[in-house]
Formats: structure tokens, sequence, C-alpha cells
């Protein structure tokens, strides 16, 4: 479905509405990258929401621990 050379604008659609589930998004992003008839671009967008969404989380996770520091200081 997504091995096209340029998606469409329902292609985007379906994969923004996937991207909206818990659990389903992490595994639609998996198959994505993994899949060697995967629209190029679309790999690039996936690799980089990952990028952006592990940066995310391991910057909260640095501003948990300062909050918990300063709140028992």
């Amino acid at each position: 479905m997504f091995s096209k050379d340029v998606l469409s604008v329902s292609d985007w659609l379906i994969i923004f509405l996937l991207m909206l589930i818990p659990l389903v998004n992490f595994i639609v992003i998996m198959m994505l990258l993994f899949s060697p008839d995967t629209n190029q671009g679309l790999k690039n967008y996936m690799f980089a929401f990952l990028v952006v969404f592990f940066l995310s989380i391991f910057v909260g996770f640095g501003l948990f621990l300062c909050m918990i520091r300063y709140a028992y200081s």
C-alpha cells in the first residue's frame, strides 16, 4: 500500500490515523521501517518520528528526575 513513488493525501491520512492509536502506532512504525518495499520518504519520516519520540522520552525523564530531586531537597 505504501510502496508507491508518490504517496497521496489519503495515504498520509491513513498513516496519521494509525499513529493516533496507542501500541498500533509502534507496530506500524516497525512494519514500515523494516519493509523493503516501503516508500523511502515514508521510511525517513518514520525514522525521524522515532528519533523525536525517544529524545522526548529522554528529556522528559531527565526533567522528572530534576523535579523529584528539587522537591525533596
